[in-house]
């Protein structure tokens, strides 16, 4: 399963990456570290689920879920906040 991890904070990309491997030990954690960086992921590979921050320095989680809604992605997707 492909999981797509997205927070500008690096430790805490690293933490949630580490929690998502652990419990998921044949999971392909992938991170990206922005909106833009997200949403490009999203498009190009097959991502099954989304860890998204609700804030990143380009555009909050919500307006990243909103555009995944007009990109047809049907994604299943939890927004972190912290």
């Amino acid at each position: 399963m492909q999981i797509l991890i997205a927070d500008d904070d690096p430790v805490m990309l690293q933490i949630v990456a580490t929690l998502v491997e652990a419990v998921d030990k044949e999971a392909d954690v992938v991170l990206a570290r922005n909106a833009t960086e997200c949403l490009r992921t999203l498009w190009d590979r097959s991502i099954q689920f989304l860890l998204i921050d609700r804030y990143l320095p380009d555009r909050s989680g919500l307006d990243v879920i909103q555009e995944m809604d007009k990109m047809h992605l049907c994604i299943p997707t939890a927004l972190m906040n912290g």
